[in-house]
């Protein structure tokens, strides 16, 4: 993991503009503090896709709910 820079408190309006000229970036703002976020890529949605859908299989192959 990356260390993040301490970028200090930051207004609803820095960040919106942040947010809006970040486009590759994803951002959460909490009380004032701004964190960078970790980004999924196509090649992870697939991996969920294919663990939902097995587990999905499982369940249904054994009776559970």
């Amino acid at each position: 993991m990356v260390a993040q820079p301490n970028r200090g408190w930051m207004s609803v309006g820095d960040y919106l503009t942040l947010d809006q000229n970040s486009p590759d970036a994803r951002y959460e703002y909490i009380d004032g503090y701004v964190y960078l976020m970790a980004g999924g890529t196509p090649q992870h949605g697939l991996i969920i896709g294919n663990i939902q859908g097995e587990l999905n299989r499982q369940f249904r192959q054994h009776g559970s709910p």
